[in-house]
């Protein structure tokens, strides 16, 4: 039983210790367009204090703008807006034409993406009444908040405060 625990503190030890490598791996090689896009998503956030969670956010769902388009929710923008969400936010029918509009404008449009991705992480904020965690979780799970998402966002919160200089 010892051993097994042992074993199992072990592997977490590891396990984060090779995750803050990568993370540090993947900071250390961003491009001029990927800080651009990182300084933009913390520009975003300063007013409401969610400077690091939109940088994080934009880290986790697109490589700071690398990889702009899921298929499979589907979600388009550096912060991997679902198109069903950015619809609610135009006046036009939802028709499969206006749907691949509405995902050029996430991709095309990084200003008008961040405000729908603040705006729906400051509806979750108030709907799970400033509980951080869960807001941050439900960015991604909706009402079913993702702990595991959340999680992952907290470790790149964690690793933009210690090598971001301000």
């Amino acid at each position: 039983m010892i051993s097994k625990i042992k074993f199992i503190i072990i592997f977490l030890l590891l396990s984060v210790t090779a995750n803050a490598q990568s993370l540090k791996y993947q900071f250390n090689h961003l491009t001029k367009p990927q800080v651009q896009v990182l300084k933009q998503a913390c520009r975003a956030g300063i007013a409401d204090n969610l400077c690091l969670t939109m940088a994080a956010i934009a880290w986790q769902e697109s490589d700071f703008g690398l990889y702009q388009i899921n298929l499979q929710d589907p979600s388009a923008g550096i912060f991997h807006i679902k198109i069903s969400t950015a619809m609610s936010y135009t006046k036009l029918r939802n028709t499969g034409f206006n749907r691949n509009r509405v995902a050029m404008w996430l991709i095309r449009y990084p200003t008008w993406t961040t405000k729908i991705a603040l705006s729906q992480l400051k509806f979750w904020l108030r709907y799970w009444h400033k509980n951080w965690l869960k807001a941050v979780g439900s960015y991604n799970g909706g009402y079913k908040w993702s702990r595991k998402y959340a999680r992952k966002i907290t470790n790149k919160v964690r690793f933009l405060k210690r090598h971001i200089k301000f």
